[in-house]
């Protein structure tokens, strides 16, 4: 190497290291060790980016990071792709419960969704999802969606699926008009029933989930870009706190 062309190499090191750099690793925020010590990241597909040890010793990336106001972020541009946190059990193998069993199983997160790009639709945050690749249900939010003749803008809905397959009848509720602002969300899975609370307030009460009866079901949380007409836009959720 000539000394004239050693500084941009140098500047080129540098550069790299401080992009390295630039993300701050969730597990360094203790309120995040419990939740990533039982799930395993995936991305940009359903392949694992990081595992539960990767994750609790020091994982982040452009699309997984601490954010400075102390939020998980989460993001990804591409139709169907996802960065998700998936639940694992507490021996570390996937989680498979059973989502019609007498025993509840609770999800819950505060989180903020901010303003999201032009040419995204719809981004799914939370999932109870099952071992057959179906989501039994989903929480998102939609740029625009009509239920009954009725057209809202800019919200969060939730998606139960009638059955496992892909083309299965599904019945959209919406939860809340979309706020930037901190909220809490709780969705409970008993008895092939699932509730879902917003700031503590009821707003799906024990719709059934009993075509899953043939499965197992798991928790996911995250980001996943549904359908966008702008390949390149990035779908981007904020969680200060999760647990399952």
């Amino acid at each position: 190497m000539s000394i004239r062309n050693a500084p941009s190499y140098l500047a080129a090191i540098s550069m790299v290291a401080s992009s390295v750099a630039a993300y701050t690793a969730p597990s360094t925020e203790s309120k995040f060790t419990d939740v990533l010590s039982l799930a395993e990241l995936q991305y940009p597909v359903s392949v694992v980016a990081a595992t539960s040890d990767e994750l609790l010793d020091g994982f982040a990336a452009s699309y997984f990071y601490l954010t400075d106001d102390l939020y998980m972020q989460f993001q990804i541009a591409g139709s169907s792709n996802r960065c998700e946190l998936r639940q694992l059990d507490s021996d570390g193998d996937l989680s498979a419960w059973d989502c019609t069993g007498s025993t509840k199983q609770v999800a819950s997160a505060t989180l903020a969704i901010p303003v999201q790009a032009d040419g995204l639709e719809e981004v799914t945050i939370m999932q109870i999802h099952d071992t057959l690749e179906s989501p039994a249900l989903r929480i998102s939010w939609v740029s625009s969606i009509t239920i009954d003749g009725v057209t809202s803008e800019d919200v969060i809905i939730s998606t139960i699926r009638e059955g496992l397959d892909d083309d299965s009848d599904t019945t959209k509720t919406v939860l809340q008009a979309h706020t930037t602002s901190r909220t809490e969300y709780e969705i409970t899975a008993e008895s092939g029933l699932v509730s879902i609370t917003v700031d503590g307030e009821t707003m799906l009460d024990e719709a059934s989930i009993s075509a899953y009866s043939s499965s197992t079901c798991y928790f996911k949380a995250g980001a996943y870009n549904n359908n966008p007409t702008d390949e390149d836009a990035v779908a981007r959720t904020k969680f200060y706190e999760l647990d399952w």
